[in-house]
């Protein structure tokens, strides 16, 4: 699945946490995995589907943190890609992962933790 990775010295706990409080901020739903996983979602499979995908995302994100041998704690966004609300649907999901990322990228660096890389998976 495509998304973005975001490689941090940030704690684990407060990367998923900030990860977590940015999007409720962006008005996506949380829904718990496990401890370290979450999911995020915002819009719906029937609006999406009469608007085609021109008007609303149908977005459902998976996101997770893990810890590299190193040390450095990095967040995966993996995105959906709801191909039957056409091209323009796809790339407004693209788009919305992308911002989603780099909210969190720069509420990182807002608090203070040094964001290593954000690059697409």
């Amino acid at each position: 699945m495509a998304g973005f990775a975001i490689s941090t010295n940030a704690n684990p706990q407060y990367l998923r946490d900030l990860a977590q409080a940015t999007a409720q901020n962006l008005g996506f739903t949380l829904a718990p995995e496990s401890d370290w996983s979450f999911r995020a979602n915002r819009g719906s499979t029937a609006a999406a589907m009469f608007a085609g995908g021109l008007f609303i995302a149908y977005c459902r994100f998976r996101l997770s943190v893990t810890v590299a041998p190193n040390g450095v704690a990095q967040l995966a966004l993996e995105r959906n890609a709801p191909v039957w609300t056409g091209v323009a649907g796809v790339a407004r999901v693209k788009n919305k992962a992308k911002q989603l990322a780099e909210a969190v990228a720069a509420a990182l660096s807002s608090q203070g933790a040094t964001v290593y890389e954000l690059r697409p998976l």
